[in-house]
């Protein structure tokens, strides 16, 4: 656990809305995925079935917590996409949608590769999101799934089957 933001980045979401939390995770240059968490998990038992189950506790603050590792071809095949999507070329703004968006969130991606670093912003609900970014999100989720499918096999604990990417 850690308060500030880890780095070295290689990329970054992260999600802010008016009287919400704000949330996110970083994958850094290393293939380390780290999650933004305002909550700790506690073990309580189920007064009638003596069941352990985990509740979610708020914190005050948030902290980043890390757990799963990408594999090496993992990061280096997100690293190509990175380079090969032109999200490093995608103008830092969106356009505003034309209908306006009541209620919609801050969308921040952050890529960090070759030396340059590119912050981009959108408004989910209202601005359409660049196709690029889709592409790199879609590949950035199956590589976490797949690293924390992993960890829980390498524990010993029920896991789902990797995804192809």
């Amino acid at each position: 656990m850690r308060k500030e933001a880890p780095e070295p980045l290689l990329m970054e979401m992260w999600v802010t809305r008016p009287t919400v939390r704000p949330s996110g995770y970083r994958i850094l240059a290393d293939g380390t995925w780290w999650d933004y968490r305002d909550f700790d998990l506690v073990l309580a038992l189920d007064p009638s079935t003596q069941e352990a189950t985990t509740r979610r506790i708020r914190v005050e603050e948030g902290w980043w917590d890390s757990e799963c590792r990408l594999s090496p071809k993992e990061l280096a095949k997100l690293k190509d996409t990175i380079r090969a999507s032109g999200v490093m070329e995608l103008p830092s703004e969106t356009p505003p949608s034309p209908g306006g968006v009541i209620g919609g969130s801050d969308v921040y991606y952050t890529f960090q590769i070759d030396g340059r670093r590119h912050r981009i912003h959108y408004l989910e609900g209202g601005d359409e999101v660049p196709p690029q970014i889709d592409d790199v999100e879609e590949l950035a989720s199956k590589v976490i799934f797949n690293s924390q499918q992993r960890r829980l096999r390498d524990r010993g604990e029920d896991h789902s089957p990797l995804v192809d990417f």
